[in-house]
Order: C-alpha cells, then sequence, then structure tokens
C-alpha cells in the first residue's frame, strides 16, 4: 500500500501566450497563426521570476507560443531545451469568425446561438 509520502505530485503552472500583434485593433484570432506582441520586458520578467526550475515546457503549433517562451527565457526563466509541442491545447477554433473583431461577430445573426450555449454551439464553419 502506498503513502502520501510516496505519491509524485505534478504542479501545472499555466502561462497563456503574450497578446497577438494588433491586438489593439479587437480582431478574433482564433486558430490563426499570428505572431506576439513579446515587446514588454518587465512583464515578462516578472513572470519568469516566479515560474519553477526544472519544469517541462509545453507550448502549442502556433507560433505566439513558442514566441511567449522565449520571451520568458529571455527574461530568466530556466529552461532545458526545446519545449514538447501539443496541437490539443491550441487555441478554439472560431471557423468564420477568424479575423472579426468583437462587434463584428455581434452584428451576425448565428452568433447569439453561439453565446447562449458555447457548450453544445459551434461558430460557423469557414
Amino acid at each position: 500500500m502506498s503513502s502520501a509520502n510516496d505519491m509524485i505530485v505534478t504542479r501545472w503552472w499555466l502561462v497563456r501566450h503574450a497578446p497577438v500583434v494588433n491586438a489593439h485593433l479587437g480582431a478574433l484570432s482564433g486558430q490563426a497563426d499570428v505572431g506576439a506582441d513579446v515587446s514588454d520586458g518587465v512583464a515578462f520578467a516578472a513572470i519568469a521570476a516566479k515560474l519553477p526550475p526544472r519544469a517541462q515546457w509545453i507550448v502549442t503549433p502556433l507560433s505566439r507560443t513558442r514566441q511567449t517562451a522565449q520571451a520568458l527565457w529571455a527574461a530568466g526563466a530556466h529552461h532545458d531545451g526545446d519545449p514538447l509541442v501539443e496541437p490539443a491545447f491550441m487555441e478554439q477554433a472560431f471557423g468564420a469568425w477568424t479575423g472579426l473583431t468583437w462587434a463584428e461577430i455581434g452584428a451576425r445573426e448565428d452568433a447569439q446561438a453561439f453565446w447562449d450555449a458555447p457548450a453544445t454551439q459551434a461558430p460557423p464553419p469557414s
């Protein structure tokens, strides 16, 4: 019989990617591969200081996640080699809404059904 002392504990430190380039324009990026704005060195240094050593880094196939990891490493976060690439962690697919602003999505007739029941409704395919 194993005791609590024999258990291995896994802790997850979830860091969302940096803001997408031109995020101020308000367009929904979803699974579009748009770059990250990694210019806020102060923010990256603050986050890097809180991340644990010897962590396994995981990114998605989207370049903004790798750019965020690289900015954190440059700011002092510890890493051992390349991160794992995990497609299952990608952003939600927003189909035909990708690239639209929230206002443009809100004006569409098909938007309300999604917001009323996001677990059972999907944005229209692209």
